[in-house]
C-alpha cells in the first residue's frame, strides 16, 4: 500500500502522517521512521530538532533512520507488514540533485544525472510496494506559480512535479493536507481527519 502525502510549509502533514503510521501499529509490524533532512541553517536545525523530540516520546514503537540519500540502500531492512515513513521527499530530492554543491559539483546540471536520479527513486519506491510494505511518503507542495528562471531552482522543481506525478500514479491514496484538514485526492476517504490535530499517538 502507497500513501502519497503532500501539502505546504506548516500544513500539518508530518503531523498526520506519523499518526497514519502509527494506526497501523500491531505486533507483527515494524514502523520505521526515514528521516532525510540535513540541518543546513538554524531554522532547519530547529525543525530537525522539533520532530526528533516527537519521535524520541514514541522511540518504544518507531525506529528512526536518518537516510539524507540512497533510500534504495535501506531496501533490505524492510520485511512484508512493515510500515515505512519518509520524511520527506522534498529534501531527499535536493540532496541528491545538489550533494557536492559545497566543492563545486554542479551533478545537477547533467540530464543523465538527473534521470538517474528519478529512475532510483521511482524504482525504489515501486519495489517497496511490490514487498508488501505500506509506504508513507511525504512531500512538500513548492511549484503552484510561474516556474523560477535560475536553472538550478527550475530542474529542481522540474524533477519534483514529475515525480509527484509519477508516485500519485503509483500511489492507493493520494492527500493533500491544508491548514491541517486531509484532502483526499486519490483513494476511498478515511475516517483520519482527526489525525492532523492530534500530538502523535501515546504509547
Amino acid at each position: 500500500m502507497l500513501y502519497f502525502i503532500s501539502g505546504g510549509v506548516r500544513s500539518g502533514k508530518s503531523t498526520f502522517a506519523l499518526n497514519l503510521a502509527l494506526s497501523f501499529a500491531h505486533p507483527a509490524n515494524t514502523i520505521y521512521y526515514v528521516a532525510t533532512s540535513i540541518p543546513y541553517d538554524a531554522e532547519m536545525n530547529e525543525r530537525i530538532k522539533r520532530h526528533q523530540k516527537e519521535r524520541r516520546r514514541l522511540k518504544n514503537r518507531i525506529v528512526t533512520i536518518e537516510q539524507p540519500k540512497h533510500i534504495e540502500v535501506l531496501s533490505e531492512k524492510f520485511s512484508s507488514r512493515d510500515v515505512v515513513l519518509i520524511d520527506c521527499l522534498t529534501t531527499l530530492v535536493s540532496n541528491e540533485l545538489f550533494h557536492g554543491w559545497e566543492k563545486k559539483e554542479n551533478h545537477w546540471q547533467k540530464e543523465r544525472y538527473r534521470k538517474d536520479v528519478f529512475t532510483r527513486l521511482i524504482a525504489t519506491i515501486s519495489n517497496l510496494k511490490k514487498k508488501e510494505i505500506t509506504v508513507i511518503i511525504v512531500s512538500n507542495e513548492l511549484a503552484n506559480g510561474m516556474m523560477p528562471q535560475d536553472e538550478g531552482t527550475f530542474n529542481y522543481l522540474e524533477m519534483l512535479g514529475k515525480l509527484h506525478t509519477e508516485l500519485v500514479s503509483l500511489a492507493d491514496y493520494a492527500i493533500l493536507v491544508e491548514n491541517g484538514i486531509p484532502i483526499y485526492k486519490k483513494g476511498r476517504e478515511m475516517r483520519l481527519k482527526e489525525l492532523c490535530f492530534k500530538e502523535p499517538l501515546p504509547m
